[in-house]
């Protein structure tokens, strides 16, 4: 194109050259845009990062080394420096409903918007619990339960939200104790789609 990817709006940080780059707007959404509060905004810093580090793979160089040469954000660069310092910062691949890891290895698990893309959303839970250490937490958010399927369609949801209860019951059948549960943020736009958050420590 031509202005660099990092200047047309669409969320890509980098300034790669020999790009071919085609862009499908949505006109019309009912979703609000605004950096990752909108609920594809995540999804799309994934897949960005995630195509980075297969072109960095491709070419047979440091990931750490193109995110440098490419992007232009002080921020960003300024993070990924204080991230180069950590030997245990990995990218890893992987499906929630089967994590590549052994059982009670992290302090931390979060499912970020991610139980809308489940056909196995129970089975997601139990897995995040699974690979908790006792005393470990999980951080869950999602959209809460709604009927605007048409909104959604466009960011591949294939769960319309979920209702407070059944974020819930995932918890605690993964064997999880519930610290807090809240709706968190309620958009003032219509459909006014709502965000709870759970966190659930591992006994």
């Amino acid at each position: 194109p031509d202005a660099p990817l990092h200047n047309i709006g669409l969320g890509i940080p980098y300034s790669l050259p020999n790009n071919k780059l085609t862009a499908h707007w949505l006109v019309d959404t009912p979703l609000p845009a605004a950096w990752i509060r909108a609920p594809g905004r995540m999804q799309n810093t994934f897949g960005n990062e995630s195509f980075l580090d297969e072109i960095a793979a491709a070419a047979g160089v440091d990931p750490f080394e193109i995110r440098v040469r490419y992007l232009k954000d002080p921020r960003g660069l300024e993070l990924l420096e204080r991230l180069r310092r950590f030997a245990n910062v990995q990218v890893r691949e992987g499906d929630m409903h089967a994590l590549p890891f052994a059982d009670n290895h992290f302090d931390l698990v979060v499912l970020m918007h991610a139980l809308t893309y489940s056909e196995k959303p129970a089975a997601a839970v139990a897995e995040a619990a699974r690979v908790l250490r006792p005393g470990g937490r999980l951080l869950l958010c999602s959209l809460a339960e709604h009927p605007h399927r048409a909104a959604v369609e466009a960011y591949g949801h294939i769960n319309l939200g979920f209702a407070d209860h059944a974020l819930r019951a995932f918890v605690q059948k993964a064997g999880l104790e519930i610290a807090t549960s809240e709706t968190v943020t309620r958009e003032k736009r219509p459909p006014h789609f709502e965000v709870i958050s759970i966190i659930g420590r591992k006994p």
